[in-house]
């Protein structure tokens, strides 16, 4: 199993490297961070028009349907930081 934040999956969209998600793993919060760094890209970076990051979240909405999200439900009785935590349990 490979698990993939956010970044390392927008990475693997970017070069088109879909293999690489047979096995991947996440959690659910990298599905919102995807979002957060597509924003930068269209608003900040003025890489892509708001039109085109539409259809770019789209295509990685369809990309993440091939990996497997954990639910990290657990850590809340950890006393730390979800985010902090999820993906070293994974």
């Amino acid at each position: 199993m490979m698990v993939f934040d956010a970044s390392s999956l927008y990475g693997v969209f970017r070069r088109n490297r879909l293999d690489l998600l047979k096995n991947a793993s996440t959690i659910p919060l990298a599905r919102y961070e995807l979002g957060n760094v597509l924003w930068k890209e269209i608003i900040l970076g003025k890489r892509y028009s708001r039109a085109e990051g539409i259809e770019i979240y789209q295509t990685l909405e369809k990309m993440l349907e091939k990996v497997r999200f954990y639910h990290p439900d657990y850590v809340v009785t950890l006393g730390t930081a979800i985010h902090s935590i999820s993906y070293q349990f994974l």
